[in-house]
């Protein structure tokens, strides 16, 4: 596979829970809470995060089979898998701070 069809398949495995969650977003002018409105452009995001972090792991992958040896690709690889494991801590987070300051203001 060339870097181009690579490319394509993470781009279409990042688009399309985009894609297939974009009826969940609140409808405009509906009477809407903030904390609705939080919680569903987080639970729009998520897939988003998700995907990224996802494709991250597998560019990892990638990258530490065809290192063949060279220094240079294993410490790219390292690098990506410490960047998917930011993009989820990052992805859990976002849930996590609304809940936290939602549950101070009750």
């Amino acid at each position: 596979m060339n870097k181009k069809s690579i490319l394509l398949v993470l781009l279409i495995f990042m688009v399309l829970p985009v894609v297939v969650m974009a009826d969940r977003l609140p409808q405009p002018g509906t009477n809407l809470d903030i904390e609705k409105a939080i919680t569903s452009i987080l639970k729009f995001i998520w897939p988003i995060f998700g995907s990224i972090a996802g494709a991250m792991f597998i560019y990892a992958g990638y990258l530490y089979v065809t290192a063949a040896g060279d220094p240079g690709k294993i410490k790219s690889a390292n690098l990506s898998v410490i960047w998917g494991i930011i993009g989820i801590s990052l992805a859990l987070l976002s849930f996590m701070i609304p809940w936290i300051i939602f549950s101070i203001l009750e």
